[in-house]
């Protein structure tokens, strides 16, 4: 059976074709083919018997976001964290895991660490740094405490002048009420939801322990 096209119907298609192939001149931002996976947070923490959320990004040769695409999960070290189809990380014991994300033929690593006793720079840093630093809030210029860089979030969070905690009390200071959403929600407007319960817990256990700059 012969499939009969108008001309008019040829010509659409012919320039449908056009279009698509001149993609890359006429539309530069356009999507390209899938070119790499990404795990975010590429380094992450959480406690034992907690949960932490990753997710893969899909990315093209230069670096735009692509939407779809299957995503695999994996973890190499099970012993130490388990993962689930959607990414959702479980710490079972102490040490660092190997959290694969596959799309496509493409992967990439992340890796968590499940701790008790949670240091400052590798794994409180990164929290606030991926939150309360999100759209460049808590940089300079923008409002205190500044979270450019580990060692000025530490001292800014630690002065007894701004009131954000108190070490070894997890019952007063201002990070512990904003990161929990339940006075001055942070970003303004909406409580933080990026902060998941496990890096609530582990910035929490932080403090109890003595807000070291460890």
């Amino acid at each position: 059976m012969k499939l009969l096209v108008s001309g008019s119907l040829v010509a659409l298609l012919a320039g449908a074709v056009i279009a698509s192939s001149n993609c890359s001149g006429d539309c530069p931002n356009c999507p390209g083919q899938l070119a790499a996976v990404v795990v975010s947070p590429g380094t992450s923490a959480v406690l034992p018997g907690r949960t932490v959320q990753l997710a893969a990004l899909a990315l093209d040769s230069k670096n735009h976001l692509l939407s779809g695409g299957s995503v695999s999960w994996n973890s190499l070290d099970q012993g130490t964290a388990t993962v689930d189809g959607s990414g959702l990380v479980s710490g079972q014991a102490e040490g660092t895991a190997r959290i694969v994300a596959t799309i496509g033929g493409k992967a990439d690593t992340g890796n968590v660490t499940v701790t008790s006793t949670p240091g400052f720079a590798q794994q409180v840093y990164p929290i606030l740094a991926t939150t309360c630093g999100t759209a460049f809030c808590h940089v300079s210029p923008g409002p205190p405490p500044n979270m450019s860089t580990a060692a000025s979030a530490f001292t800014a969070l630690t002065a007894p002048a701004g009131g954000y905690l108190t070490a070894g009390d997890t019952t007063v200071g201002k990070l512990i009420h904003r990161i929990r959403g339940d006075t001055a929600p942070m970003p303004p407007g909406g409580a933080l939801k990026n902060l998941q319960p496990g890096n609530y817990d582990l910035i929490t256990l932080w403090i109890q322990q003595g807000a070291q700059n460890n």
